[in-house]
Protein backbone atom coordinates (compact mmCIF):
# COMPACT_ATOMS: atom_id res chain seq x y z
CA UNK A 1 0.00 0.00 0.00
CA UNK A 2 1.48 3.53 -1.21
CA UNK A 3 2.63 5.71 1.65
CA UNK A 4 -0.68 7.72 2.93
CA UNK A 5 -3.05 5.78 1.29
CA UNK A 6 -5.84 5.50 3.57
CA UNK A 7 -6.18 1.79 4.99
CA UNK A 8 -10.00 0.40 3.58
CA UNK A 9 -10.42 -0.86 7.29
CA UNK A 10 -10.95 3.19 7.88
CA UNK A 11 -12.77 4.23 4.30
CA UNK A 12 -15.25 1.46 5.27
CA UNK A 13 -16.16 2.29 8.67
CA UNK A 14 -19.43 1.63 9.79
CA UNK A 15 -20.65 1.17 6.40
CA UNK A 16 -23.19 -1.55 5.32
CA UNK A 17 -23.17 -1.12 2.01
CA UNK A 18 -20.17 0.13 -0.34
CA UNK A 19 -20.10 1.64 -4.09
CA UNK A 20 -16.45 1.11 -5.94
CA UNK A 21 -16.30 2.73 -9.51
CA UNK A 22 -13.77 4.04 -11.77
CA UNK A 23 -10.76 1.28 -12.28
CA UNK A 24 -13.40 -1.19 -10.01
CA UNK A 25 -12.56 -4.53 -9.89
CA UNK A 26 -8.84 -5.23 -10.27
CA UNK A 27 -7.54 -2.12 -7.98
CA UNK A 28 -10.15 -3.00 -5.15
CA UNK A 29 -9.50 -6.74 -5.26
CA UNK A 30 -5.62 -5.73 -5.01
CA UNK A 31 -6.61 -4.00 -2.04
CA UNK A 32 -9.40 -6.21 -0.51
CA UNK A 33 -6.58 -8.59 -0.49
CA UNK A 34 -4.17 -7.07 1.87
CA UNK A 35 -7.24 -6.16 3.99
CA UNK A 36 -9.49 -8.93 3.58
CA UNK A 37 -11.28 -8.11 7.21
CA UNK A 38 -12.33 -4.39 5.98
CA UNK A 39 -15.43 -5.41 4.46
CA UNK A 40 -16.71 -7.93 7.22
CA UNK A 41 -19.59 -5.56 8.39
CA UNK A 42 -20.48 -4.85 4.81
CA UNK A 43 -23.46 -6.37 3.39
CA UNK A 44 -23.31 -5.56 -0.12
CA UNK A 45 -20.66 -4.60 -2.78
CA UNK A 46 -21.13 -2.44 -5.81
CA UNK A 47 -18.96 -2.57 -8.04
CA UNK A 48 -18.28 -1.13 -11.67
CA UNK A 49 -15.62 0.48 -14.02
CA UNK A 50 -14.00 -2.94 -15.21
CA UNK A 51 -14.72 -6.42 -16.06
CA UNK A 52 -14.79 -8.25 -12.63
CA UNK A 53 -12.68 -11.03 -12.68
CA UNK A 54 -14.69 -14.28 -11.57
CA UNK A 55 -11.87 -15.68 -9.83
CA UNK A 56 -12.04 -12.55 -7.62
CA UNK A 57 -15.55 -12.86 -6.79
CA UNK A 58 -15.21 -16.55 -5.88
CA UNK A 59 -12.62 -15.37 -3.44
CA UNK A 60 -14.44 -12.70 -1.96
CA UNK A 61 -17.49 -14.43 -1.27
CA UNK A 62 -14.88 -17.24 0.46
CA UNK A 63 -13.58 -14.69 2.72
CA UNK A 64 -17.14 -12.74 3.22
CA UNK A 65 -19.57 -15.10 3.85
CA UNK A 66 -22.46 -12.72 4.26
CA UNK A 67 -21.77 -9.84 1.54
CA UNK A 68 -23.12 -9.84 -1.71
CA UNK A 69 -21.31 -8.58 -4.55
CA UNK A 70 -23.18 -6.59 -7.24
CA UNK A 71 -21.47 -5.88 -10.57
CA UNK A 72 -22.44 -2.75 -12.22
CA UNK A 73 -22.04 -1.87 -15.77
CA UNK A 74 -22.70 1.59 -17.80
CA UNK A 75 -21.05 4.47 -19.82
CA UNK A 76 -20.47 7.76 -18.83
CA UNK A 77 -23.20 8.41 -21.54
CA UNK A 78 -25.60 6.96 -19.62
CA UNK A 79 -24.86 8.92 -15.99
CA UNK A 80 -22.81 6.07 -15.04
CA UNK A 81 -24.85 2.64 -14.41
CA UNK A 82 -27.46 1.12 -16.80
CA UNK A 83 -27.17 -2.45 -15.82
CA UNK A 84 -26.43 -4.69 -12.34
CA UNK A 85 -26.06 -7.94 -11.79
CA UNK A 86 -26.37 -9.88 -8.29
CA UNK A 87 -23.73 -12.34 -8.29
CA UNK A 88 -25.05 -15.41 -6.60
CA UNK A 89 -22.55 -17.20 -4.04
CA UNK A 90 -23.03 -20.48 -6.12
CA UNK A 91 -21.20 -19.17 -9.42
CA UNK A 92 -21.11 -21.95 -12.04
CA UNK A 93 -18.13 -24.11 -12.34
CA UNK A 94 -17.25 -23.62 -15.89
CA UNK A 95 -18.40 -19.32 -15.53
CA UNK A 96 -15.70 -17.24 -17.34
CA UNK A 97 -17.33 -14.11 -16.81
CA UNK A 98 -19.76 -11.86 -14.57
CA UNK A 99 -23.21 -10.70 -16.70
CA UNK A 100 -23.82 -7.34 -16.72
CA UNK A 101 -26.91 -7.61 -15.98
CA UNK A 102 -30.67 -6.28 -15.71
CA UNK A 103 -31.46 -2.44 -16.58
CA UNK A 104 -31.69 -0.43 -13.46
CA UNK A 105 -35.09 1.63 -13.21
CA UNK A 106 -36.06 3.88 -15.64
CA UNK A 107 -33.45 2.52 -17.57
CA UNK A 108 -33.79 0.03 -21.22
CA UNK A 109 -31.53 -2.20 -22.91
CA UNK A 110 -31.66 -3.63 -26.31
CA UNK A 111 -30.06 -6.12 -28.09
CA UNK A 112 -30.04 -5.10 -31.93
CA UNK A 113 -28.56 -6.30 -35.27
CA UNK A 114 -26.93 -4.51 -37.30
CA UNK A 115 -29.98 -3.49 -39.18
CA UNK A 116 -31.49 -1.71 -35.99
CA UNK A 117 -33.73 -5.01 -35.11
CA UNK A 118 -33.95 -6.63 -31.79
CA UNK A 119 -32.26 -10.06 -32.17
CA UNK A 120 -33.82 -13.25 -30.65
CA UNK A 121 -32.74 -14.90 -27.08
CA UNK A 122 -28.69 -16.12 -27.18
CA UNK A 123 -27.79 -14.41 -30.47
CA UNK A 124 -25.07 -11.75 -30.32
CA UNK A 125 -26.60 -8.14 -31.55
CA UNK A 126 -24.89 -4.72 -29.92
CA UNK A 127 -25.62 -3.00 -26.93
CA UNK A 128 -28.14 -0.22 -27.15
CA UNK A 129 -29.09 1.60 -23.96
CA UNK A 130 -32.05 4.08 -23.37
CA UNK A 131 -33.91 5.85 -20.42
CA UNK A 132 -33.99 8.45 -17.98
CA UNK A 133 -30.09 8.88 -17.66
CA UNK A 134 -29.16 9.05 -21.17
CA UNK A 135 -27.04 12.10 -21.83
CA UNK A 136 -27.93 14.68 -24.26
CA UNK A 137 -25.03 14.67 -26.19
CA UNK A 138 -21.32 15.45 -26.71
CA UNK A 139 -20.56 19.07 -25.76
CA UNK A 140 -19.92 21.02 -29.34
CA UNK A 141 -19.43 17.49 -31.26
CA UNK A 142 -22.26 17.23 -33.03
CA UNK A 143 -21.34 14.41 -35.74
CA UNK A 144 -20.41 12.39 -32.68
CA UNK A 145 -23.42 12.63 -30.66
CA UNK A 146 -25.25 11.65 -34.23
CA UNK A 147 -23.57 8.56 -34.58
CA UNK A 148 -23.67 7.23 -30.88
CA UNK A 149 -26.81 8.85 -30.02
CA UNK A 150 -29.48 7.45 -32.35
CA UNK A 151 -33.63 6.85 -32.58
CA UNK A 152 -34.94 3.48 -33.14
CA UNK A 153 -38.72 2.93 -33.41
CA UNK A 154 -38.89 -0.35 -31.28
CA UNK A 155 -41.94 -1.34 -28.89
CA UNK A 156 -44.54 1.60 -28.32
CA UNK A 157 -42.82 4.47 -30.80
CA UNK A 158 -40.07 5.92 -31.33
CA UNK A 159 -36.87 6.07 -28.48
CA UNK A 160 -33.69 7.50 -28.63
CA UNK A 161 -30.86 5.06 -27.76
CA UNK A 162 -27.04 5.06 -26.98
CA UNK A 163 -25.11 3.37 -29.19
CA UNK A 164 -22.75 1.17 -26.18
CA UNK A 165 -20.66 -0.57 -29.26
CA UNK A 166 -20.07 -3.97 -27.63
CA UNK A 167 -21.32 -7.31 -28.75
CA UNK A 168 -23.88 -8.76 -25.95
CA UNK A 169 -26.46 -11.41 -25.73
CA UNK A 170 -29.41 -11.52 -23.61
CA UNK A 171 -30.69 -14.74 -21.60
CA UNK A 172 -34.09 -15.54 -20.45
CA UNK A 173 -34.86 -13.17 -17.31
CA UNK A 174 -33.59 -9.76 -19.09
CA UNK A 175 -29.68 -11.26 -18.50
CA UNK A 176 -27.57 -9.73 -20.32
CA UNK A 177 -24.08 -11.03 -21.06
CA UNK A 178 -21.02 -9.70 -22.56
CA UNK A 179 -19.07 -11.24 -25.86
CA UNK A 180 -16.99 -8.56 -26.76
CA UNK A 181 -16.41 -5.02 -29.10
CA UNK A 182 -18.70 -4.32 -31.99
CA UNK A 183 -16.72 -5.43 -34.99
CA UNK A 184 -13.48 -6.73 -32.88
CA UNK A 185 -12.22 -3.40 -32.49
CA UNK A 186 -9.25 -3.66 -30.34
CA UNK A 187 -8.72 -2.04 -26.80
CA UNK A 188 -6.78 0.69 -28.32
CA UNK A 189 -9.43 2.23 -30.04
CA UNK A 190 -11.37 2.40 -26.78
CA UNK A 191 -7.61 4.33 -25.08
CA UNK A 192 -7.93 6.75 -27.66
CA UNK A 193 -11.44 7.63 -27.17
CA UNK A 194 -10.87 7.94 -23.57
CA UNK A 195 -7.51 9.93 -24.61
CA UNK A 196 -10.03 11.98 -26.53
CA UNK A 197 -12.46 12.75 -23.42
CA UNK A 198 -10.02 13.61 -21.08
CA UNK A 199 -8.43 16.07 -23.70
CA UNK A 200 -11.93 17.43 -24.42
CA UNK A 201 -12.54 17.74 -20.76
CA UNK A 202 -9.57 19.24 -19.94
CA UNK A 203 -10.02 21.97 -22.87
CA UNK A 204 -13.32 23.10 -21.25
CA UNK A 205 -11.71 23.80 -17.75
CA UNK A 206 -8.81 25.36 -19.05
CA UNK A 207 -11.14 27.56 -21.12
CA UNK A 208 -13.11 28.20 -17.69
CA UNK A 209 -9.96 29.77 -16.05
CA UNK A 210 -10.23 28.95 -13.02
CA UNK A 211 -8.35 30.82 -10.29
CA UNK A 212 -4.73 29.10 -9.65
CA UNK A 213 -4.55 26.96 -6.71
CA UNK A 214 -7.95 24.90 -7.74
CA UNK A 215 -8.69 21.59 -9.31
CA UNK A 216 -10.90 19.11 -9.58
CA UNK A 217 -10.32 15.51 -8.98
CA UNK A 218 -11.27 12.03 -10.59
CA UNK A 219 -10.67 9.48 -7.52
CA UNK A 220 -10.37 6.26 -9.84
CA UNK A 221 -9.54 4.08 -6.21
CA UNK A 222 -9.42 3.81 -3.37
Amino acid sequence: MAVGTPRLADLLAGAEAALVVGSGGPAFFDRFDQEPEALTAVEELLIGGEALSVAHVRKAYAALPDVAIINGYGPTECTTFAATYRIPRDIDADCRSIPIGGPIANTTLYVLNSSGEPVPMGVIGELYIGGAGLARGYLARVELTAEKFVTRSLGAGDERLYSAHIEVTAEHGGVVHLSGVVGSINDLVQARRDAGAIAEVRAIVEDLQIEEGNAALARTTL
